[in-house]
C-alpha cells in the first residue's frame, strides 16, 4: 500500500466477486497497469495499488459487507445531518456486489472516486493505452479513468448490467417489511441479512 495516500496521487483499486476467472483477469490487468503507469513517467506523481478483498482472509468478505450494511442502517436511523449523496453511494455499493463478474472500488487516499461493475472496470484498466493521453496536470488519473469507464457503460447493451443499474436505486430496508423475532422473550425487529434478485427474462409466459 502507499505510505502516504493523502498527499500523493496514490490510487487504490479494491475488488472482489464470485467469478474466479474475472478475479484473475482483473488482477493481471492491474499489474500491467501499474507497470504502464510507471513507464509513462508522468509530470504528476501517480501511484497505483490494489487489494483483493478476502484473498488473504476469506472471513474478511462477510465482515466487510456487514460493516457496509450496518453503516447504511445507522445513517438511515439518524434524524439530522444525513448526507444523502453518501447514503446513495453506500446503497450502490451494496447492490454492486451482485454483479455476476465482480465489482471494483477506485479510491484516492480516503476518498472514493468510482464504484464500478466488474467487466467495464476490467476493460477500462486494459484499455489504458487508449486513454492515458488525457493525463496531465489538469486531468487526474481518476477523472480520465471515470470518463472512459462511463463511455463503456453507455455502449454496453448487456441486459444483466442494466438490471443491476436499475436495482441499485433501491435497498432492502426500503422495500422489505420488518419482521419481528418469533421468540416470545425477544420480539424485536429482525435485521435483513441478505437480498438477491434474479432476472425474469427467461420466465415463460
Amino acid at each position: 500500500m502507499c505510505e502516504n495516500q493523502i498527499e500523493e496521487d496514490c490510487y487504490l483499486f479494491i475488488y472482489g466477486g464470485m467469478d474466479t476467472k474475472w478475479i484473475q483477469e482483473f488482477a493481471t490487468a492491474i499489474e500491467t497497469l501499474k507497470r504502464d503507469v510507471a513507464k509513462l513517467k508522468l509530470n504528476i506523481n501517480t501511484t497505483i495499488e490494489s487489494y483483493q478483498l478476502g484473498k488473504d482472509d476469506p472471513k474478511a468478505i462477510p465482515h466487510f459487507w456487514i460493516a457496509i450494511d450496518s453503516l447504511l442502517t445507522r445513517r438511515k436511523q439518524m434524524k439530522k445531518g444525513i448526507d444523502f449523496a453518501t447514503s446513495e453511494e453506500i446503497k450502490r455499493l451494496l447492490f454492486l456486489k451482485q454483479d455476476p463478474k465482480g465489482w471494483t472500488i477506485l479510491s484516492k487516499g480516503h476518498n472514493v472516486k468510482l464504484l464500478g461493475h466488474g467487466e467495464a472496470m476490467c476493460r477500462t484498466v486494459k484499455d489504458f493505452g487508449m486513454w492515458h493521453g488525457k493525463l496531465h496536470e489538469e486531468v487526474s488519473f481518476d477523472v480520465a479513468f471515470r470518463e472512459y469507464y462511463e463511455e463503456i457503460m453507455k455502449d454496453n447493451k448487456d441486459c444483466s448490467k442494466k438490471c443491476l443499474n436499475v436495482i441499485s436505486a433501491g435497498y432492502a430496508m426500503d422495500i422489505l417489511e420488518r419482521i419481528v423475532c418469533p421468540k416470545k422473550d425477544c420480539r424485536r425487529p429482525m435485521e435483513v441479512a441478505s437480498v438477491s434478485y434474479k432476472c425474469c427474462h427467461d420466465r415463460k409466459k
